[in-house]
């Protein structure tokens, strides 16, 4: 902890620490891992139950109106996305909100509502729901942008701007600020007012409760500390979540109410999803037994080692 990402990546490369958990390589890191058969051995690139993505503010205009947030979901470039992220290593492009291997996932070739060629946006889908929406010149009063300003941070913005550009967003006030100080100064205030941020939620175990509960129902929006950054305070949806809740997780009723909940959480369009996660987790030269736990989606704990 208080590395920047590239020195905490080269410090497990160079053995002076074990395993790296909250960095992950990127970039040049990235190309010479997977290039280097023996630092590819030592490169966890496996399944975890993440997403990452866009919310847009549903308390901010004009993402208060459910068209002009449909119309986002057509005009990112989810495609180009992934690619400033590091392409396949680093996932796959997400169609949904809940990740692969959860109860309720929706596998993009039987669910995918905001498709596009390559999912690298329609700018004339979302020009014609813009103009449903009484937006046909685009949006010009100021809209409060924030990300990172580390790593792939920089570049995902710049592919945003361009995407929001092209169907006349042209007013965007964007602030980019390192990690964690983006979900605690902005993304978890509402007060700050942000109408977009790039953000991204993992499991907390196996469950979709801890994806659509802590992001989207609406009675768990708070002033301090808030989660739910799209602040998504639905009557249905929250319904919904809390009938799936009730049901017996290990049931076939759960798969279906959960699928049918995911399915009303995406088109609620109040997230842009971006990617479904390929952990990139490196080991030292001295891990012993660094099996991938499946479930949990992380090293072994219980099990590894290190041979000194």
């Amino acid at each position: 902890m208080g590395f920047d990402n590239a020195v905490c990546v080269d410090k497990v490369l160079s053995n002076d620490y074990d395993h790296a958990v909250d960095c992950e390589p990127e970039g040049p890191q990235l190309k010479e891992i997977v290039s280097d058969p023996e630092l590819k051995e030592r490169f966890f690139n496996l399944p975890i139950a993440c997403t990452s993505y866009l919310f847009l503010n549903t308390t901010v205009e004009p993402f208060d109106d459910p068209k002009v947030r449909e119309a986002m979901n057509y005009v990112v470039d989810r495609a180009n996305m992934l690619k400033v992220l590091g392409g396949s290593y680093t996932g796959d492009v997400a169609t949904s909100v809940l990740p692969p291997g959860m109860v309720g996932h929706l596998p993009t070739d039987g669910y995918n509502p905001y498709e596009s060629e390559g999912m690298s946006g329609d700018v004339q889908k979302a020009k014609a729901l813009l103009k449903e929406a009484g937006l046909e010149d685009g949006f010009h009063e100021k809209l409060l942008v924030v990300g990172d300003a580390a790593g792939a941070g920089p570049k995902q913005i710049e592919s945003l701007r361009a995407d929001l550009e092209a169907v006349g967003f042209d007013n965007l006030d964007i602030k980019q600020l390192n990690y964690p100080d983006y979900y605690t100064q902005f993304y978890g205030v509402p007060r700050s007012n942000t109408a977009i941020g790039f953000a991204a939620w993992c499991q907390d175990y196996p469950s979709p409760v801890t994806f659509l509960e802590p992001l989207m129902y609406g009675p768990n929006i708070i002033q301090q500390g808030n989660t739910n950054y799209s602040e998504i305070d639905d009557p249905e949806l929250n319904k919904a979540i809390l009938e799936s809740t009730e049901v017996p997780l290990d049931s076939d009723e759960a798969v279906s109410s959960w699928e049918d909940t995911n399915k009303l959480a995406t088109e609620k369009a109040a997230w842009v999803p971006l990617r479904w996660y390929l952990d990139r987790d490196l080991g030292s030269t001295n891990l012993v037994n660094g099996y991938w736990h499946q479930q949990y989606t992380s090293l072994d704990w219980v099990n590894t080692g290190v041979s000194s």
